[in-house]
């Protein structure tokens, strides 16, 4: 996108509007300021406005300058919903207008800073609908982020809590319908994309580079990023209190001060409380990061209690970034001194070759932007939000992983059968899956279940032989069931998906190799057309749509076989009339090639049908004698 040439005056009317919404505010609303006694954040502002004043052309400037204000305003917890709206709308502008040049040394830089602060914002609650505007201006920023030529320069870990970001709104049942529908529809723009890059990361398998990417279902943590000079003073001599009855909408931090009531904080890092019922507060040790020293733990008079959704209480002392987590009958409190971890990092190694390792200054870090090991983790996610077994995950997590999973194979099917990392998934952890939510009686989640499974054997079933089978027996086993969990919808979608994969060129073809004609596989194709042929006929007064399914599936396979018939035929009228006039016969097409239209690559090791007949034969025999034994 060509930088605008106004953009410079974007920024100046998005700085002005913020600093004046700032003053509005009950906190600077004292006209009696000093330069030296300014509050640090409108300070930051008004010396960007000077700056800008100076300047003609933004392109002159580093991005950080004029991104870090904001970004400043969002982090702040002190800033109220409003305020916070105003530069979450002032970054959208600036990526969604392309005021940020792509090709800047830095963009990686003010890209990961960007979606740090805004997935970690926080502002002072007032009301539900008031809050949820807020964090729907959140949400939209992370997208347009995401999904801005910008947004390439991501890292591995800033995708990540990005989409954990969209994934809390979508779990907290205390926000409104609009919104967690919103990140919900943003959740699948942004898989969209990802998959649809899927193509241009190579693999890696190396451990070190998907190891530390981690995104938990069911209770939605993430590592929580401390910063200094963040916290609010209170007395260590009075103890805190936490009010459950006083919280906003989504995550919250109640401050407690000698003089203050307590005031309402909305933050977007924390834990989500699957269950507003819950009476008590689970305190989960969660480790810590740094230790002070004796005199520091004297001296610790600054406390900021943080409540986070209902059930976590985390309590920090200010300026050791140390969290203490109490559990309801005792404390559990694991402590590391900062000098000793500060020891190991900077701690040379040499191997037995004598090789010295000097491990990397903090500065010379660089940004990679994010690749293969982030879309295995998501694709991880994604699959463990479907398992049925797991009881933390409820219906609305599952539909929604089902629907992101549909999302990713619908514009990655192709592609994710070439990367190993991402099979393996699919073979073990997503077909388990599946096949499990084949017994829900959500039909819903059973129709979206349905087709991601049509998606993913469509395209990798080529790998997946032995998951097929199951599915479909499984699926068999349903059509055929007299239970009561299995409704009469449930028996027309499983009938109509498989009308589907028997519309797939070449598929029944491959149902009859595959199985039928193999000694260790169960013969599918018989099964199923006898199923068919079944459920054609209705044995009860009226025709329903499920006969008439299985008439159509029936009829597919007889059409497909007339196709064979006639392009066969019309083969051997080519192959004779070439010979006829002593044309090379090796230039004609395959009969393979002509017959079938199939998206998957044929075996070049067909078996002839003479081989086929013989391990046909062979099979029934043995099975003769199985049951005769």
């Amino acid at each position: 996108m060509v930088l605008p040439g106004n953009g410079i005056f974007i920024v100046r009317g998005e700085l002005s509007v913020l600093m004046t919404a700032m003053k509005r505010g009950v906190r600077w609303s004292s006209h009696s300021y000093q330069e030296g006694e300014m509050d640090n954040l409108v300070k930051s502002l008004q010396d960007l406005k000077v700056l800008l004043n100076k300047l003609e052309d933004l392109k002159t400037v580093d991005p950080v300058v004029f991104v870090n204000p904001f970004l400043d305003v969002i982090r702040s917890e002190d800033t109220s919903g409003p305020v916070t709206s105003l530069a979450l709308m002032a970054i959208n502008k600036i990526i969604s207008y392309g005021i940020l040049d792509s090709t800047h040394h830095n963009i990686a830089l003010v890209v990961d800073n960007i979606a740090d602060a805004v997935t970690h914002a926080k502002f002072v609650g007032t009301d539900q609908s008031s809050d949820g505007v807020v964090l729907m201006k959140i949400i939209q920023v992370l997208r347009t982020l995401t999904l801005s030529t910008e947004g390439v320069s991501l890292t591995n870990d800033s995708l990540c809590e990005i989409m954990l970001a969209c994934f809390r709104i979508c779990f907290e049942t205390r926000l409104s319908e609009l919104l967690r529908r919103t990140a919900e529809l943003y959740l699948k723009d942004m898989v969209q994309l990802v998959f649809m890059r899927l193509p241009e990361f190579p693999e890696d398998l190396k451990p070190s580079n998907i190891k530390h990417l981690k995104m938990k279902a069911g209770v939605m943590e993430s590592s929580r990023t401390k910063r200094k000079n963040k916290t609010k003073k209170i007395s260590n001599t009075s103890a805190p209190t936490v009010d459950k009855n006083n919280l906003v909408n989504f995550t919250y931090t109640t401050k407690v001060d000698d003089n203050t009531n307590k005031n309402n904080i909305v933050d977007m890092q924390g834990s989500i409380s699957q269950d507003d019922k819950i009476k008590e507060i689970e305190k989960e040790t969660k480790g810590c990061e740094e230790m002070p020293n004796k005199e520091e733990e004297r001296s610790a008079s600054n406390l900021e209690v943080e409540t986070i959704g209902v059930t976590n209480e985390e309590v920090e002392v200010n300026s050791s970034s140390v969290t203490l987590d109490t559990n309801l009958n005792q404390v559990n409190s694991i402590v590391i001194p900062t000098e000793q971890i500060q020891e190991k990092q900077d701690e040379e190694y040499v191997n037995y070759r004598g090789i010295r390792f000097t491990p990397q200054q903090e500065e010379s870090f660089v940004l990679l932007p994010y690749g293969l090991a982030c879309i295995r983790e998501m694709f991880r996610f994604l699959i463990s939000l479907c398992n049925p077994l797991d009881k933390q995950n409820t219906d609305t997590m599952i539909h929604l992983g089902l629907s992101l999973l549909t999302v990713a194979f619908e514009v990655g099917a192709d592609n994710i059968g070439k990367y190993e990392s991402l099979l393996v998934l699919v073979k073990n952890n997503l077909c388990r899956n599946l096949i499990s939510l084949l017994h829900t009686e959500r039909i819903s989640i059973f129709a979206v279940n349905l087709q991601v499974s049509f998606l993913m054997f469509e395209s990798l079933r080529i790998h997946l032989k032995f998951q097929l089978e199951l599915y479909l027996t499984k699926l068999i086993e349903m059509i055929t069931s007299d239970a009561i969990k299995v409704t009469y919808e449930h028996r027309e979608l499983a009938l109509d998906y498989i009308v589907q994969l028997w519309r797939i060129p070449g598929f029944v073809t491959e149902l009859y190799v595959n199985y039928d004609c193999s000694m260790y596989c169960s013969n599918l194709f018989e099964d199923l057309t006898k199923l068919l042929a079944k459920n054609a006929f209705p044995t009860v007064s009226g025709v329903y749509h499920t006969h008439l399914l299985s008439l159509d599936t029936l009829l597919t396979v007889i059409e497909n076989i007339e196709n064979h018939c006639i392009e066969a035929t019309k083969l051997k009228f080519e192959r004779n009339n070439c010979l006829n006039h002593n044309e090379e016969v090796e230039t004609l097409p395959s009969d393979i090639l002509e017959i079938t239209t199939s998206r998957q690559k044929i075996s070049k090791n067909v078996p002839t049908k003479e081989e086929l007949m013989a391990v046909k034969n062979i099979k029934k025999v043995n099975s003769f004698d199985y049951h005769i034994h």
